[in-house]
């Protein structure tokens, strides 16, 4: 997918306006009619609705133009939340790389001109061709065999790193809120990553990628036996982060080199159980932690591989509030945040994040996403 540049004037300096790289499409989008496959999606109820059987036909239309820069619906394809506007269950995939679920021509433009879809595609396609089986003790959301797939998020402009990095934080949280809506709530065994790379001056762009780790412990199994194969599953998560950090970089027509002195930023998010002995308000809650690399060397745009430098970790920059149930169908706890907007909030205070754990330990990050001590 080929990218243009827009310029977005400054909210402060009318006079001042920013470049922001934009996806055009692989070849464009066109006006397609109306697409009957596409049903509204509704709260909490999506995973268990019943596909119409058109919507999962592949699509045998004449290969025109516009039908090869349209969504299409592989066979055997499990409608999904599309990635831009999030509203509508579709079987449709990106012209792309089929992995990205899209419900029509106008999402998939959006999905490029305004969230770096092209990064996605190409974070896809780079998995997609190096691994061929998906690990039996991950549950994958989406349809990407052989690693988790991805989420673009809106393209950051104007930001210096210090206003960008708190964003990929409040990113995660309003993208969980949405999953927890279209009826992915959050469990002990959720594992979630989120990215954020310069991919201009000034601009920015966050992704993002979650797994539901499957445990298969028998009764008995030791402790650190259990918290080592969640720490497994969270380096594994990380690592494939950073390949979609590379991806965003150097997906094409991001014009980026394969050196970089502008930092990488990832955020690694597990429900965790507050200590009581830490007196605090509420007893569950979404932990953030911090990674940071400040230099990036011989990025590589088809294994999505690079070595990263200096940087560094702080556990728990933000814990949110968490409330638990009993999901209604399954009878496992399920947890979700106080309210649907950022008043309804309630973050752990700083003191007692600073005596929290690490969801997981640093050396198990600096092995993810190779990043090796300052030169």
């Amino acid at each position: 997918m080929p990218h243009g540049v827009h310029w977005l004037q400054d909210s402060k300096d009318p006079s001042v306006q920013h470049p922001i790289l934009t996806n055009v499409g692989p070849l464009g989008i066109k006006k397609e009619e109306p697409d009957a496959n596409r049903s509204a999606l509704k709260d909490r109820s999506w995973a268990t609705m019943q596909p119409l059987f058109d919507a999962l036909q592949s699509d045998d239309s004449d290969d025109d133009e516009s039908t090869r820069s349209s969504p299409r619906s592989p066979p055997g394809t499990h409608p999904r939340p599309c990635v831009n506007c999030q509203k509508v269950l579709t079987a449709k995939r990106c012209t792309g790389c089929g992995v990205c679920p899209m419900c029509s021509p106008e999402c998939q433009q959006l999905y490029g001109l305004i969230k770096n879809g092209t990064a996605a595609c190409c974070y896809h396609n780079a998995i997609s061709k190096a691994h061929k089986t998906s690990p039996l003790d991950q549950e994958v959301l989406g349809d990407l065999i052989g690693g988790p797939t991805a989420m673009m998020g809106g393209t950051l402009c104007g930001y210096d790193a210090q206003r960008a990095i708190p964003t990929v934080v409040q990113y995660a949280v309003n993208q969980l809120h949405v999953d927890e809506g279209n009826g992915f709530p959050l469990t002990m065994h959720t594992h979630v990553a989120a990215t954020l790379v310069p991919i201009a001056i000034g601009v920015w762009s966050r992704g993002m990628m979650r797994v539901g780790q499957i445990p298969n412990h028998v009764a008995g199994t030791p402790k650190e036996a259990i918290v080592a194969d969640e720490h497994r599953a969270s380096t594994r998560l990380l690592e494939y982060a950073g390949k979609l950090a590379v991806a965003q970089n150097r997906s094409p027509g991001t014009g980026c080199p394969t050196d970089s002195d502008e930092c990488h930023v990832f955020v690694l998010a597990r429900v965790v159980r507050i200590p009581k002995k830490l007196n605090a308000s509420f007893e569950y809650g979404l932990q953030f932690d911090l990674t940071m690399a400040t230099k990036i060397r011989n990025m590589h745009g088809e294994t999505l591989r690079c070595t990263r430098y200096g940087g560094g970790f702080r556990p728990a920059v933000a814990v949110y509030k968490l409330v638990g149930k009993l999901h209604a169908e399954s009878g496992f706890p399920v947890f979700h945040f106080p309210g649907p907007s950022v008043d309804d909030h309630v973050l752990l205070d700083k003191e007692l994040c600073n005596r929290l754990k690490p969801v997981l330990p640093f050396e198990h990050a600096r092995a993810a996403l190779n990043l090796q001590t300052q030169r």
